[in-house]
């Protein structure tokens, strides 16, 4: 969870602690030994599909969005691959303590890689 993405392992982490519901934030997700396989005209491929969910601490699905499509196309396989996505927290979202689930499946080789990464919303502010 980032307030701000600049490049691969370049960040503004977000405190985790900070949120309240409406707030916006961007998911960033780095796609670690992702594989490529040949593309068009000797360039090469990497293509994700990922989804994202809030859920309680009870496991119950809060808000969720996807699957989403990621693709990378480069003249050479790199290590530096990540996504970027904006979320915004439902106005309806009580006080209390989350869960963002984050899935990623590879196209080519369908292997899955799933995160949490657990953060607190307080009381929605008074305008």
């Amino acid at each position: 969870m980032a307030s701000k993405v600049r490049a691969f392992g370049d960040i503004e982490p977000l405190d985790a602690g900070s949120l309240h519901p409406g707030d916006r934030f961007l998911v960033y997700v780095e796609l670690v030994n992702w594989p490529f396989v040949p593309g068009i005209g000797g360039r090469v491929a990497a293509h994700a599909q990922y989804s994202l969910r809030i859920e309680n601490m009870a496991g119950t699905v809060i808000w969720s969005e996807g699957p989403l499509d990621a693709t990378h196309t480069a003249a050479a396989p790199t290590d530096e691959l990540f996504i970027t996505r904006m979320v915004r927290l439902p106005d309806t979202l009580l006080a209390g303590q989350y869960r963002l689930a984050i899935e990623a499946t590879d196209m080519a080789t369908g292997v899955t890689a799933k995160v949490k990464t657990p953060f607190t919303v307080k009381p929605a502010n008074k305008r």
